[in-house]
Formats: structure tokens, C-alpha cells, sequence
């Protein structure tokens, strides 16, 4: 009988022993092995405090945020992107982040290309005034293939590149003069040798800048120069001349000089060799 009082004592003892320790274990605290003994207790959260998240949930969020910080970068505002390289090592140079591309000059997409204004693909660049080069007005004198001992007729050929007239003052000027042939051509430039006429050394002089233009001579520096001048000779001729104030006659007189310099190479492209 009392072995039997002394097992059940013990026993008992075990039990309770065991209950403790399922409390213990089950209780909220450090687990640093990650084990959990017994169920874990119920958790009511409110707004102020956040609820558990699950471990699915935070495995995932932590691989959406995984990768070099390069790689989160925004691209907002790369407006161009990097063609590929030609055999130079330069991105295409029809690219409008580098149309300034050594390796092609000639380049389609901007024939007026900073980097090479004198392009051999357009041997007259608009951009660029030393491309080309002029004659003088005996030059031309002398290739209009008429007279003795004249070169062949260079003049006829530029008069039809023009359309088939060459204006000396604005397009259907009431005083503009016409030139359509290169007899015409000829007389008008054997004109420049009367000095008492400037009008008629401004038409000379006229005549061979924009045959020297037609023939592919940069323009730059004597385009605000013609402008000016083919106003003034639409409606002023020759016969003008004597009635012309000083002051128009200067002005005359000035832009004749800027041209025979242009023709003569001393501003501009240069002279032909």
C-alpha cells in the first residue's frame, strides 16, 4: 500500500513537472535556435501595432528588393540611346546624341556638321565660306567662248544651272537687267572698265560673284553685300548714275569694292589656284 501512495506521488510530480515545462518553453522570448515547443499563444493587434508577417511573405519581399542598387536606378529621361559602334568605334553618326562623328564626314542626317563644314561629300557647304574658290571678272571675261583666242564657254553651262537668267538686282525689278546669254554675259563684264559709270562697274562685278557662286564658291562673306545691292538695282539703272546723290553713289561704289575683293580672293573662299 504504500509503495503504491509513493508511485502515484511520484508521478504526479512528473507530470506537473512536464506542464511547467511546456509553459516555459511556449512562453514569448529569445529562441535562438528557431525551435517552437508548444502552440503559440494568439495575438490580437490593433491600428498602432503592426501585424506579424508571415515567413512566405517576408522571403518574397526581401527577393524583390535583392540586386546591385544600379539596377534600381530610374531611366526616366534617357532620351537617347546608344546605337551601335561603326568601325571607328563611334555610335552611328546619323545619332543625334553625336552627329559629330570623325569616322563619317559625310554625314546625311546633318550636312551642315561643326566638325567638318567642308565636307567632301558636299564640297559647298553652306556652313562653311572657304569652300570653293572665285575668279576674277577677266576670268570669265574670257571663258564665254566668244572672240579670238577665248577659252571654252564656261558661262553658258551657269547661266542654265540659274534657270536659264541671271538677275543683276532683284526678280522682275523695274530696272533689273537679265542675263540670259553669254554674249550678254560678256558685254555686261567689259563694262567694269568705264569708270565714269559706277553702276555699270557694280554690274560687273555683280555678274562675276554670282557666276562665281554658281560655280560653287562659298557665299558668306558677300551675301548681306548682294542682298543689299540687287535692292538697289531693281530700281536703279545705268542711266541713274549722274543723278544719284554722294551718298548713294558711295554706297555704290563700297559694295562694287566688296565684291571685285570677293572675286579677287582677298575675302571669301580665295582665289583659284
Amino acid at each position: 500500500m504504500r509503495k503504491k501512495a509513493v508511485l502515484s506521488v511520484t508521478v504526479t510530480m512528473m507530470l506537473m513537472f512536464s506542464m511547467a515545462a511546456v509553459y516555459v518553453f511556449s512562453s514569448p522570448g529569445p529562441n535562438p535556435e528557431g525551435l517552437v515547443v508548444g502552440p503559440l499563444p494568439n495575438i490580437t493587434t490593433t491600428d498602432d501595432t503592426p501585424s506579424p508577417v508571415s515567413e512566405e511573405k517576408a522571403i518574397n519581399n526581401f527577393d524583390s528588393y535583392s540586386g546591385d542598387a544600379e539596377d534600381q536606378g530610374s531611366t526616366e529621361g534617357d532620351d537617347c540611346e546608344v546605337p551601335p559602334e561603326d568601325e571607328c568605334g563611334n555610335s552611328d553618326p546619323c545619332d543625334p546624341c553625336n552627329p559629330c562623328d570623325p569616322c563619317n564626314p559625310c554625314d546625311p542626317c546633318n550636312p551642315c556638321d561643326p566638325c567638318n563644314p567642308c565636307d567632301p561629300c558636299n564640297p559647298c557647304d553652306p556652313c562653311d565660306d572657304e569652300c570653293g574658290c572665285t575668279y576674277t571678272i577677266g576670268y570669265w571675261k574670257n571663258h564665254a567662248g566668244i572672240g579670238h583666242g577665248n577659252q571654252a564657254d564656261l558661262v553658258t553651262p551657269l547661266i542654265a544651272s540659274a534657270g536659264g537668267v541671271i538677275w543683276l538686282g532683284d526678280k522682275d525689278g523695274t530696272k533689273s537687267v537679265q542675263v540670259s546669254t553669254a554674249a550678254e554675259a560678256k558685254n555686261i563684264l567689259d563694262r567694269q572698265g568705264v569708270s565714269s559709270n559706277g553702276i555699270n562697274r557694280l554690274y560687273a562685278q555683280l555678274l562675276a560673284a554670282k557666276l562665281n557662286i554658281l560655280n560653287g564658291a562659298g557665299d558668306n562673306a558677300v551675301d548681306e553685300t548682294i542682298a543689299a545691292t540687287e535692292a538697289f538695282l531693281a530700281e536703279h539703272g545705268s542711266a541713274d548714275w549722274d543723278g544719284l546723290s554722294s551718298e548713294d553713289q558711295q554706297k555704290v561704289n563700297e559694295w562694287k569694292d566688296v565684291l571685285d575683293n570677293y572675286n579677287n580672293g582677298l575675302i571669301g573662299p580665295g582665289h583659284c589656284d
